[in-house]
């Protein structure tokens, strides 16, 4: 997306200049001189946010694929402790792609163990 972006800029931006505003009105070279810039400014500063954002996501693949090789990051382990915390998106995840009701009851399951881990003490 990137690339195309950017081909995008370059070819608006030659297009413009090779076809100029022909009115004498005032404000409708001003408006026109605007939107070519919005156009322009636009569509590379896409460009770049999609190129770093692709080069962000290939390194912390290229980082995945060192932890993995070296033994620090394992893709097949499960958690083995309930009593983990979750993040709010990996409860949102769980609702909706497991069974809503075995969600509920595994997290009741958790806040019951909890407490009583607490009473013990």
């Amino acid at each position: 997306m990137s690339y195309g972006f950017w081909t995008f800029t370059g070819a608006t931006a030659s297009y413009f200049v090779t076809h100029p505003i022909d009115s004498e009105f005032y404000p409708v070279q001003r408006l026109g001189i605007a939107f070519q810039t919005a156009v322009v400014g636009l569509s590379s500063l896409a460009a770049g946010i999609f190129g770093f954002t692709a080069l962000g996501i290939f390194l912390l693949g290229i980082r995945v694929a060192v932890g993995i090789s070296s033994g620090e990051l394992d893709p097949q382990k499960q958690s083995d402790d309930e009593t983990v915390r979750q993040s709010t998106a990996e409860k949102v995840r769980d609702i909706l792609t497991k069974d809503p009701v075995d969600v509920v009851m595994a997290a009741r399951r958790a806040k019951e163990k909890a407490a009583a881990a607490v009473a013990q003490k």
